[in-house]
């Protein structure tokens, strides 16, 4: 089966802004990952896997969540 694969960039840069994409509109497949790069500059890499789907999910939680971390979060500019 053939993959496909899409680019999203960074809002000043030339590409679809990522800043305007929500994971929903991915139509991700489950157990699919996407690769999201923090900081252009500094190139945080995180991979991002679809866990699952509640459609029955409480509306008062705020989506999405995260289920899993590996290491210490990168050290945001103030």
């Amino acid at each position: 089966m053939a993959t496909k694969s899409s680019k999203f960039a960074h809002p000043l840069a030339s590409g679809p802004d990522a800043s305007k994409m929500r994971i929903r509109d991915l139509n991700l497949r489950m157990k699919q990952s996407i690769l999201y790069i923090f900081d252009y500059g500094d190139e945080h890499r995180f991979e991002v896997k679809l866990a699952g789907t509640n459609p029955d999910a409480p509306k008062d939680i705020q989506y999405p969540r995260v289920l899993e971390k590996k290491g210490r979060a990168p050290r945001q500019y103030f």
